[in-house]
């Protein structure tokens, strides 16, 4: 059954409440134009049995977005057995008693819908977005594939296979031991192994060889769970039908504990580092050149300022090397977050021979940051950059739900979800270079030099020496012929 409880405001306490909220217009105008109305309170439930239903409706559009989030992923699995959450994914598609898998992909696409699904470190997320006439459907869909999946020992290999397809096939005996020692792996992969020293937590070449049905079975019946699992609705519909529809099925699912979830050792780089990959790449045109950075993730307090040091780094990085002195065409910043730890990575794609020039010009801006040289103009140009992007970049009712699933640690952990917008605005120069200072430090980067093994450029050069020499040669056994025939 669902729980429910209504607060009611002491009007004397309401009217003071408008007073001040009046009083921060202000202060909150640059803020409010951003995110649309109530973005960051959607309605939040839960039922009896545990299970979290999040809901926004919204008329605008003829659909509704479902989003059905496990607190399932690599990072519950030992060394061995890392692809069990993502092999479970894959089986809840495979059938069930009333649909083949043939039959859920036209089911789906004969309702207006799209679904995929997808698993992470923490997380795996089932996603279906449909027609607005057919989301009672959607929601008994979604309901089915969970509880009456096919886990037979056919579905077993062939979830197996096609992972072993995603990873880029199942890896030889060869391929493992050039893996071990590092050949084999890409410089991004080697230097994750220095951001998270710990080895049993990277998921490496695993596929699925070591997982039974014994552990399918058993990662089902611990993991999809009411209390584990939070239901996602964004669009056009009738909450009354909705919540009817979710309490007939989710809602009839057996309450019980949710699972205690694996906690990995995670420390911080001892050192600095810097890599090159060893065959990886084989063939390039150019080097790349990437100073990386571990965070603290997505709860972190200092979160939304690395948000606001990403955003200028990749924009300062980019108009230097590029526009001011030509050195690269595709350059900038990225960062990665799950909700324990982060990176953020600065560089980009460079000719090889004027690699060292570039890296001492991100360090260069770097150390600006760090010592708080960067001017609060270019701190609040690159939070106003945030803001825009954040305007335009949640309009529909997909955007909607993929937000709430990916920020739902903040709901479980902090009990709301943060105020993105309010975040950004109120980053500080002086915030900056503190956080700056805390993660972009040089006695823990890792930087990345990474040549490839043989250019094209190289290759040409050496395909016209060939070229020269046979036709060299040709040429002499001709004229040797002719000199014998005389």
């Amino acid at each position: 059954m669902l729980q429910m409880t209504q607060k009611h405001t002491v009007p004397l306490v309401a009217a003071l409440i408008v007073l001040l909220a009046m009083s921060l217009v202000t202060a909150r105008s640059w803020a409010g134009p951003y995110s649309q109305p109530g973005f960051y309170t959607p309605e939040v439930l839960t039922f009896g049995n545990g299970l979290t239903v999040i809901i926004k409706r919204r008329g605008e559009a003829p659909n509704v977005s479902l989003r059905l989030v496990v607190g399932i992923g690599h990072d519950d699995f030992p060394k061995g057995s890392k692809q069990t959450a993502h092999m479970l994914e894959h089986l809840l598609y495979m059938g069930t008693p009333r649909f083949d898998e043939t039959e859920i992909d036209r089911q789906i696409q004969d309702h207006g819908g799209y679904s995929n699904a997808f698993t992470d470190n923490e997380e795996t997320i089932h996603l279906l977005d449909i027609y607005n006439q057919h989301y009672l459907w959607g929601i008994d869909f979604l309901y089915e594939l969970l509880t009456n999946a096919d886990f037979s020992n056919d579905s077993m290999g062939l979830a197996g296979e096609v992972i072993a397809r995603e990873e880029g096939g199942a890896p030889s005996a060869l391929q493992r031991w050039l893996y071990g020692y590092e050949i084999a792996k890409s410089p991004w992969e080697m230097a994750y192994g220095r951001l998270l020293p710990n080895p049993e937590y990277q998921l490496g070449l695993e596929v699925c060889e070591g997982i039974s049905r014994d552990d399918i079975l058993a990662a089902h019946k611990r993991y999809y769970v009411p209390a584990n699992m939070t239901l996602i609705a964004v669009g056009n519909f009738d909450r009354k039908e909705l919540l009817h529809e979710v309490e007939k099925t989710f809602g009839s699912l057996p309450a019980g504990p949710p699972p205690v979830r694996r906690v990995w050792e995670l420390p911080y780089p001892a050192g600095s580092v810097e890599l090159d990959g060893t065959f990886s790449p084989m063939l390039d045109t150019e080097g790349s050149v990437q100073l990386i950075f571990r965070t603290d993730g997505l709860l972190s307090p200092d979160f939304h300022v690395l948000q606001v040091i990403e955003k200028y780094l990749g924009q300062r990085v980019f108009e230097e090397l590029r526009f001011k002195r030509g050195l690269t065409y595709d350059s900038g910043s990225e960062g990665y977050s799950t909700r324990r730890w982060g990176t953020l990575a600065v560089g980009g794609a460079v000719a090889i021979d004027r690699m060292g020039e570039v890296r001492d010009l991100i360090e260069t801006e770097i150390e600006r940051l760090r010592g708080g040289r960067v001017g609060a103009d270019e701190i609040d140009k690159s939070r106003r950059q945030i803001l825009l992007a954040l305007a335009g970049g949640y309009e529909n009712n997909s955007a909607f739900a993929d937000y709430y699933a990916g920020a739902l640690g903040e709901l479980q952990v902090l009990g709301r979800f943060r105020d993105y917008e309010d975040a950004i605005a109120a980053v500080t120069p002086g915030e900056v270079a503190a956080v700056a200072a805390r993660y972009l430090r040089r006695d823990r980067t890792v930087t990345l030099m990474s040549t490839p093994t043989a250019t094209i450029e190289g290759l040409a050069r050496l395909a016209g020496v060939v070229a020269l020499l046979a036709t060299f040669l040709v040429v002499a056994g001709i004229y040797r012929k002719k000199r014998l025939g005389q």
